[in-house]
Formats: C-alpha cells, structure tokens, sequence
C-alpha cells in the first residue's frame, strides 16, 4: 500500500469537507451599507473555535463581530467593518441597579457609549428575560424582550414608550451551519444605537445556544 497516497487523499477529502463547511465566501459590500439599511443580517459562523457573525445587507458582508467563546458578558465581543474600522466593543463590568449583570458598549474612538444589562427577574422560573439598554450616563434608552430562553422565540428591541424600534427574527437553519438573524431597523433614529442592536443580538444567541 503506497501510504504517501493514502495521506495525501485523506488530506484532500478532509479539505473539501471543511470547505464544504465553511461554504462560499460572502461578497463584500459597502461597509457604509451598515447606517444605510433597513434590515441587517446577523449570520452566525458555524465553523470557527469563537464566535463569530458576518452582518450583511443584500446578501453582502459589510461588517462582523468576533469574540472568544467563553461565558456571556465574560468576554469582548468587537464590532467592526470589513476594512476593519471598529464601531463598537463590549465588555463585562460591575452590576448597577437591579441588574444580575452588565456590559459596557465603546464606540469607535474608545468612549463609553452606554450598557447593557440584564434584569433580575422576580419569577425565577419565568420563560423570559429582558435586557436593559443604558447611555454613559445610565440613564435608560430601552429594553430587549424576549420570550422564552431559547433562540427560537419572540424578540423585540423596544424604546422607553415601547414602540419596536428593532424586530429580530431567527431564520431556520440545519445541520452544522450557524444561527440567522434578521435584524429589521423600524426606527432609523432609535435612541438605542445600531451597534448595540447587533451587538445584544449576539448576545442572545449565545444565550440562545446555552439553553438548546
């Protein structure tokens, strides 16, 4: 038996299996396309040792987050364009308020931009939670609601007078790939910013995963 050959083709199919995984590269887009558009798609990475989402607008690749895959709000999840600009970073801090826990948001510059935090529920055996979003003053711009701890169910971004100013909503997806979300942007002027919107959605899903 020529063993060589038997590396080299096992080698080869092993190849084609991760690339088969990984599937065909996304298209880039205008990283400008991120403020632009009215609806964003968040598409977990499937294939990768930490967690990773491409956010596309029409099926193009504008900007990504990365962050290890470690505990929630025990990490820092980076978002940033496909030319590499970083919009805004998040990371776990001290608890305010009534919260079980809490992120700080930086924008590109590295200022405090606002948190994130998630709420202690009185029901500890309710099949929700809520998030609460915060400028760097803590002072509240408006919650993240869902219905049940699994990815599958109803979630909405909500300012303070409850108007949906972000509706999320998971695409089925099979087998090894990732989770899909499309982010629908009903208010272009939200006081809760866009990149804390992508960043909570990502945050969720690794909620989401925990609980499946």
């Amino acid at each position: 038996m020529n063993y060589k050959k038997v590396a080299v083709a096992a080698i080869i199919v092993v190849g084609a299996g991760i690339a088969a995984i990984k599937g065909t590269p996304v298209p880039y887009g205008n990283p400008a396309d991120f403020y632009q558009a009215e609806k964003l798609t968040v598409n977990e990475h499937g294939w990768s040792w930490a967690k990773r989402y491409d956010i596309e607008v029409d099926g193009k690749k504008v900007a990504e987050v990365s962050g290890k895959m470690v505990e929630v709000f025990g990490d820092v999840f980076t978002l940033k364009t496909i030319d590499g600009k970083v919009l805004a970073q998040e990371k776990e801090d001290k608890r305010f308020l009534s919260l079980t826990r809490a992120a700080s948001c930086y924008d590109s510059q590295g200022n405090l931009m606002g948190y994130i935090g998630e709420e202690v529920l009185s029901n500890l055996f309710s099949m929700s939670y809520v998030f609460h979003f915060y400028d760097k003053d803590k002072n509240e711009l408006g919650t993240s609601k869902k219905l049940g701890k699994s990815a599958f169910n109803w979630h909405t971004m909500q300012d303070n007078e409850r108007n949906v100013d972000y509706g999320i909503d998971k695409k089925l997806t099979t087998g090894i790939w990732g989770d899909k979300y499309i982010v629908t942007i009903n208010d272009r002027e939200s006081a809760i910013p866009r990149e804390m919107a992508v960043l909570m959605t990502c945050i969720e899903d690794v909620i989401g995963d925990s609980h499946d």
